[in-house]
């Protein structure tokens, strides 16, 4: 268990209800109030999700597949060929994919397994750039489930293309708890989430890159 955080509020009933002429709009403001908490909770938890990112790039490394930017039709057309390429050869058993530190486990998944991390620019690119020139667009359409980052936590990353079993995460305890003060006559809120957050290194996962990419040996 690697998360104990607590997110405290208070809310003082009494107060803010002279600010009201009706019921309603004290509720309203109260349920606005206690939704802070919840929404800095779900901030931490999505920075705590890229983080792990970078977590299994600095433990592990990922498979790399040196890549440009996509800023046009032509770089944003190569990156779709190259999502569509490790796509299908991910659904053959291999070592190559995952950690390099596991070379004893080959690995493969089905197409309904793959999650593709992407950012805005890259999704702008590959819709308005790609897509948006193709006549036959199923033939091009990205094939996997797709979530997009504000930003990958390593520097050149352009996409991520693993399984749905990369990030073992569980909540072990998420509880909002209040106690009464009669002092101040407010109500204080406190919501506790604590959780187990790691990655896995046993499932496939490939970084699309502006860096060098991974060597392959070749077979002889």
């Amino acid at each position: 268990q690697n998360r104990q955080d607590r997110y405290d509020i208070t809310v003082n009933r009494d107060e803010r209800r002279t600010a009201f002429t009706e019921e309603n709009g004290l509720n309203r403001l109260v349920a606005a109030i206690l939704e802070v908490p919840m929404n800095s909770d779900e901030y931490d938890e999505y920075n705590i999700m890229k983080q792990l990112i970078a977590v299994y790039e600095h433990n592990w490394g990922h498979f790399k597949v040196q890549v440009s930017a996509p800023t046009n039709e032509a770089t944003a057309k190569a990156l779709l060929k190259q999502f569509r390429t490790y796509r299908r050869k991910l659904t053959f058993p291999t070592t190559i994919y995952n950690s390099g530190q596991i070379e004893d486990v080959p690995v493969f998944c089905r197409p309904d397994e793959l999650v593709l991390f992407i950012t805005p620019e890259v999704e702008a690119s590959i819709d308005v750039d790609a897509l948006a020139v193709l006549f036959n667009m199923q033939k091009a359409e990205i094939q996997q489930r797709i979530i997009v980052l504000d930003e990958f936590p390593i520097a050149g990353a352009q996409a991520l293309l693993t399984t749905d079993d990369y990030f073992m995460c569980k909540d072990t305890e998420y509880e909002t708890t209040s106690i009464y003060n009669p002092k101040t006559l407010g109500q204080n809120y406190f919501l506790h989430h604590w959780g187990v957050y790691s990655i896995s290194p046993f499932v496939p996962a490939i970084l699309f890159t502006t860096a060098n990419g991974t060597s392959i040996p070749t077979v002889t």
